[in-house]
């Protein structure tokens, strides 16, 4: 993506930044060191040595700048101890058609399941009322349904064209819940991505009881409700050049889903403990969790609920600004 002058190093998009530094130039020095991702004997090493308690998966987030930056070796990447990839499924532009599928969608998705990588999927928006969301999440499960779809189906709200428009904390919770929950009722896991100073700023997390998956880099991945961490955007893998972002789930998701299939689980339901609780192998009904809390032990920041809802109809975007253009909020706080 483009850079805005006034914008840089940490004000830049976390997810921008994964395909920013392999679009541009993969032989020239990368802004900050990168970091790879070692398994041994089942555990998770970064590259200072430094274990990442409680991860079962490696993964990576894959959209067109990966594959701008050249071809794409899945067969590699798998090797490389890489299980599970978050691919770009679409995002919202701002000339028609406005929602668009990323151009590499399904060469990534059939390149991951060929060579037996887990996929989950990503939507980057910026609606700016109910009726454009619930249109996202139509568009994105007509994009999805005829793939083996294992891991979350993610919601990245973080646009800056959002905060210029007056969106509230209120309002993005609500547009979360409606898109996650139109997801949840079609059968797959949602989540919710942000990197930290979105997540406790922009967003009132005590409204979202969805799982989220936490980009924040240079320090440690708790946070509340909490199951997949970006922990770099200038990672490495083999199969793939130049930088990328390197993730950690904290949770097997398709042992989830194969565990919900036998008990005719509903994602969502308060039979399976609703949205981001882990499922019970005695089949116990639990209770959904509070919203803004965390249902693994982790700890940290959130945001209290306050304010009305407020809805808007959304304009048509800005001419000359498409999606490449965006400047997010800081990857860090």
């Amino acid at each position: 993506m483009l850079f805005h002058k006034k914008h840089t190093g940490r004000c830049l998009a976390a997810l921008a930044l994964c395909g920013l530094f392999a679009m541009q130039n993969p032989t020239a020095p990368a802004m900050a060191a990168q970091e790879t991702l070692r398994i041994e004997n089942q555990n998770f090493y970064r590259s200072d040595g430094t274990q990442i308690t409680g991860a079962v998966a490696k993964g990576v987030t894959i959209s067109k700048y990966q594959n701008q930056a050249g071809p794409i070796d899945w067969a590699a990447m798998k090797a490389d101890g890489v299980t599970f990839a978050m691919i770009r499924v679409a995002y919202m532009d701002s000339e028609e058609p406005y929602l668009k599928e990323d151009p590499y969608f399904k060469e990534n998705i059939a390149g991951a399941l060929q060579n037996g990588i887990r996929v989950g999927v990503f939507y980057y928006t910026r609606a700016l009322d109910e009726n454009t969301v619930r249109q996202e999440a139509q568009f994105v499960l007509d994009k999805i349904k005829d793939y083996p779809i294992s891991y979350p189906v993610a919601y990245d709200v973080e646009s800056k064209y959002l905060m210029d428009n007056g969106k509230t904390p209120q309002e993005l919770a609500n547009h979360v819940n409606i898109f996650c929950k139109a997801i949840a009722d079609a059968g797959y896991r949602p989540m919710l991505y942000g990197n930290n100073e979105w997540l406790t700023k922009h967003i009132d997390l005590s409204q979202i009881p969805y799982d989220i998956w936490y980009a924040r880099y240079g320090t440690n991945g708790d946070f509340v409700n909490r199951k997949i961490w970006q922990f770099t955007e200038t990672g490495t893998v083999a199969g793939i050049t130049g930088n990328v972002c390197l993730e950690v789930s904290y949770y097997d998701y398709p042992e989830l889903a194969n565990a919900a299939a036998s008990k005719t689980y509903t994602v969502g339901s308060s039979n399976s403990g609703g949205p981001g609780v882990n499922m019970q192998t005695s089949g116990q009904t639990q209770a959904t969790p509070t919203a803004g809390q965390s249902s693994d032990g982790q700890t940290g920041p959130g945001t209290k609920a306050g304010g009305v809802v407020q809805t808007s109809t959304s304009p048509t975007p800005a001419a000359g600004q498409d999606e490449s253009q965006l400047a997010k909020s800081p990857s860090e706080s």
